[in-house]
């Protein structure tokens, strides 16, 4: 399946009712090396590609096997520990996540996350989020990441 191909098939996704999405996932269960190209898309700039990546993924019950794939894969899905288990690869993909997420606690569960996968020039960064909130839990995180 080419890249033009795939990108089409995600816009799709979108438009699709629940009968067509089931002709879309066969389409990709059964297309050459269309599983692997899904796992590219997941890191794909565009946030609706990867969005629809990762749910045409889940439902052909197909997760990427390691790296940054995988952890964008389980943090599209709200999993952020296990996204974390992935190690220094999530740190992007957490990171990313920061801007979709509304709730004070998740955010700071994140960047609690982040903050163990050593992403520390990322949480310098943070200092700056305009979200009170995120800059408050990345102060936090990066105090102790000091007393430690």
């Amino acid at each position: 399946m080419a890249e033009q191909e795939l990108v089409l098939l995600l816009e799709m996704w979108f438009r699709a009712r629940d009968e067509e999405r089931d002709a879309i996932i066969a389409a990709v269960k059964f297309g050459a090396g269309s599983k692997e190209q899904l796992c590219l898309a997941l890191l794909n700039s565009d946030e609706n590609l990867q969005t629809a990546a990762a749910q045409v993924l889940m439902r052909c019950g197909f997760i990427p096997k390691e790296g940054q794939a995988r952890a964008q894969y389980f943090v599209l899905h709200g999993e952020y520990e296990i996204a974390a288990d992935q190690g220094p690869a999530a740190v992007k993909p957490l990171v990313s996540e920061l801007s979709n997420v509304s709730a004070s606690d998740t955010r700071a569960k994140i960047i609690d996350l982040i903050a163990t996968l050593d992403g520390t020039a990322e949480l310098v960064s943070l200092l700056e989020d305009p979200q009170f909130d995120v800059r408050l839990s990345a102060m936090d995180a990066r105090a102790k990441l000091k007393a430690i």
